[in-house]
């Protein structure tokens, strides 16, 4: 057996559940808009300056800010159609 503690050993067996009581689950009138994508791009950001290990979060969430934003751009783009086409 290896001395090496394991990532329940090493973080308290309830750390997991602590931080699960602290999450919110999604809600269907929740938004998730580029100004959330953000904010949680930039609290990633904060928690990357100390542990690398949440780059593909990191990497995810700029993927999402992207696809959110031309995804507005487009909407934008298809009421500027549709206003003119009346």
């Amino acid at each position: 057996m290896s001395n090496t503690p394991t990532s329940t050993q090493a973080n308290g067996p309830d750390r997991a559940s602590a931080r699960a009581g602290h999450r919110h689950a999604l809600r269907p009138d929740d938004v998730i808009d580029a100004a959330r994508i953000e904010k949680a791009l930039a609290h990633v950001a904060v928690l990357m300056e100390n542990n690398t290990r949440y780059l593909p979060i990191f990497l995810r969430l700029e993927a999402e800010l992207d696809a959110a934003r031309r995804s507005t751009d487009a909407l934008a783009r298809a009421k500027a159609i549709a206003r003119k086409a009346r």
